[in-house]
């Protein structure tokens, strides 16, 4: 539950007044209450907001309770009433629980009022967290929108029952019928009987199976015209990852089909048909697989002109993107003496690659066996396949990996750790004062601000890490192939620095912070869901440290990152507090027993952590950049020191200034200063 929650108590009696609030803070709520009596107050309480609760007395002298909740509910909608009154009859209570009431409590009874408080806070938040998916579905579904309506191939979504749900203007053109006597009805009403028993067992059997396939179908339409579709269809899957119905594109290949047809069955009329067919058309001997002859539509696909791809086979012309596929390709042919509508990357002659619908059948010419082969450009067909799965799988304003593909990209490196015996670490990130840039600027310039704290994230991270934005300004960091806690420590504070980095927007600086919750697999959990459920816990334990912070699930891992934190904060300041000390170890002459010399060794005392040798914290005096002004300081400092002892009235001592870098775990010798 949220911390210090602002209540408004509508009370004519300070002595209840105050009893609700003793019975608050029995039951260790931390919340401040304010008691007004007047309407005049209530008026400016309402203007002013800002309130978690409201709890209203039925009866107070100066104010009447139904038309105070008809101002509450015009001003501050969102926010919860609680009656807490006496007794005022079963059918008042409900006759106001009606009108917008949250809930009733007695005030000789006041143990309901904590858990009614708690109920309504969580059914707000409820809300909120539904209006918010709700706006950002309907951003998509506007993309997605703009996508099918400008697509010329029919686009369609069935439920499992094979109704639709979603239809394209040029599937309503397809079949004959507008858009809206299509939706909620399933093919029966669109297509004969036969016709449709047939669409809804295949679509029934591609649900069945989970898997996208690509088939033609022959359709005979009301009006008798018969239609051949190439069609793809696959299965639409819900959040849990369970089939909720299917999508489709159908792409009109009537007229094709046709033309093939015309063109097998009548070798009178073959040569207009291949010069002058819009498909790209090759014939080519089946036993070397040079081109015999092809139309011009082939020589526009594959930008050749005629004499320099006669002659020569598709693999010495480089046509292959994936020259496996030939293999395969002719394997089949050879096997089936056909091939129908079988997609291939191809590669044209200024080395463009795009995809090609391909069908080929094994014919006669001269007594010598040939093959026909009749290819469509599929590629931005497929582009428009590969922008759909984009949008699916991706935020649209940020472009990172949505919440679908975060969990997919997740459990495949949690799986690769299980095997390797690694760490993977996830990092939920809350932003800590984004509402207030968004109620203030506008929702503009906060896309603008979310846009640039992905960019830093991206940069703060490796690429073999997953960053993806869940939703609002929350994101979330998988972290694979973790060793220490104190990599995941580096990337945490890495994050803080680059996201408080100000950034100009619109004529505004702008600055914020995030809080950072840390899980890491598997000292946390085994699978996803339970790892992201603990990182959404401790973030909320980094915003109750006032946020810019992070904080891990496991309690050693979070002191030993809380000591980090500590000790990386201190270091900026020991210098100023004079912390840094040096302890002096004498150097002996072995054969005289008389002292030649002192080492002079650095200590730092932490006003917290008492004494800390140097491995505490050289290495992130290092990181900090801190490691010059500390040296110089030690150098100052011995010099200082040998000189006193020269007028104390020492003999002259050789002073050894040691200095400790770790450079990958390798001690060296940084500075080193001899005084006479």
């Amino acid at each position: 539950m949220k911390h210090d929650l602002s209540i408004l108590a509508i009370e004519d009696s300070s002595a209840d007044f105050r009893l609700i609030e003793r019975h608050l803070r029995l039951a260790g709520l931390s919340a401040t209450c304010k008691r007004i009596e007047t309407f005049e107050e209530l008026t400016q309480a309402v203007e002013a907001g800002g309130w978690d609760i409201i709890l209203s007395d039925y009866s107070v002298p100066q104010l009447n309770f139904e038309n105070d909740l008809a101002l509450i509910h015009q001003r501050l909608p969102d926010t919860p009433v609680i009656l807490v009154s006496g007794s005022i009859g079963e059918e008042k209570a409900v006759e106001l629980l009606k009108l917008g009431v949250w809930d009733f409590i007695l005030k000789d009874n006041l143990t309901r009022l904590v858990p009614s408080i708690e109920r309504c806070l969580r059914e707000v938040s409820d809300r909120f967290a539904r209006k918010t998916a709700e706006k950002e579905l309907s951003e998509q579904q506007q993309l997605l929108t703009v996508v099918v309506e400008g697509s010329t191939d029919a686009i369609f979504i069935k439920d499992l029952q094979g109704r639709y749900l979603l239809v394209n203007q040029a599937g309503s053109q397809f079949v004959g019928k507008p858009v809206e006597q299509i939706i909620g009805h399933d093919d029966v009403f669109i297509f004969p009987a036969d016709i449709a028993a047939e669409i809804m067992a295949i679509d029934q059997s591609i649900m069945a199976s989970g898997k996208t396939q690509a088939h033609e179908e022959v359709i005979t339409m009301l009006s008798g015209e018969q239609l051949i579709f190439q069609v793809t269809k696959g299965p639409m899957l819900d959040h849990n990852g369970q089939v909720s119905g299917l999508f489709g594109i159908s792409h009109n290949i009537t007229e094709r089909k046709k033309r093939e047809l015309a063109l097998i069955e009548s070798e009178s009329r073959f040569s207009t048909v291949f010069h002058k067919n819009p498909l790209a058309i090759g014939i080519s001997n089946y036993a070397s697989g040079q081109f015999i002859d092809v139309n011009e539509a082939f020589l526009q696909l594959f930008g050749y002109e005629r004499d320099e791809i006669i002659g020569h086979t598709a693999l010495e012309l480089n046509f292959w993107v994936h020259p496996e596929e030939k293999i395969r390709w002719f394997s089949s042919l050879r096997e089936c003496g056909q091939i129908k509508n079988q997609e291939l990357m191809f590669r044209n002659k200024s080395g463009e690659t795009g995809d090609l619908l391909l069908s080929a059948e094994l014919i006669n010419i001269g007594g010598e066996q040939c093959v026909l082969r009749m290819l469509s450009d599929i590629t931005e067909e497929k582009k428009a396949e590969r922008v759909i799965d984009y949008l699916a799988h991706h935020d649209v304003l940020t472009g990172l990996p949505n919440r679908l593909l975060a969990r997919d990209r997740a459990q495949q490196v949690i799986a690769a750790a299980q095997r390797d015996g690694h760490k993977v670490a996830l990092l939920f990130m809350d932003l800590d004062n984004f509402k207030s840039i968004n109620d203030s600027l506008g929702h503009a310039s906060g896309d603008v601000l979310l846009d640039v704290i992905s960019h830093r994230l991206r940069e703060t991270t490796r690429a073999t890490d997953t960053v993806s934005r869940f939703g609002g300004d929350e994101f979330l960091v998988v972290l694979s192939h973790i060793e220490t806690s104190d990599a995941i420590v580096a990337v945490c504070s890495k994050i803080l620095e680059e996201i408080t980095k100000p950034t100009q927007i619109d004529g505004h600086e702008l600055s914020t912070s995030c809080s950072i919750g840390v899980t890491v697999y598997p000292d946390d959990g085994d699978d996803f869901d339970t790892l992201l459920r603990k990182a959404d816990s401790a973030m909320y334990y980094a915003k109750d440290a006032k946020g810019n912070t992070y904080r891990f699930f496991d309690g050693k891992m979070n002191a030993d990152a809380i000591e980090l934190v500590g000790l990386r904060n201190g270091l900026r300041i020991a210098l100023e507090r004079n912390e840094f000390v040096l302890h002096y170890q004498p150097q002996i002459d072995l054969s005289s027993g008389a002292v030649i010399g002192a080492e002079a060794l650095i200590r730092w005392q932490h006003p917290e952590f008492g004494l800390l040798p140097p491995g505490k914290f050289i290495t992130l005096a290092e990181e900090s950049g801190l490691i010059v002004p500390i040296g110089e300081w030690a150098l100052r400092e011995a010099c200082r020191q040998a000189m006193a002892w020269r007028k104390q009235g020492l003999p002259d001592l050789v002073m050894a200034v040691t200095f400790l870098l770790s450079n990958f775990g390798v001690v060296t010798w940084k500075k080193r200063l001899f005084l006479h």
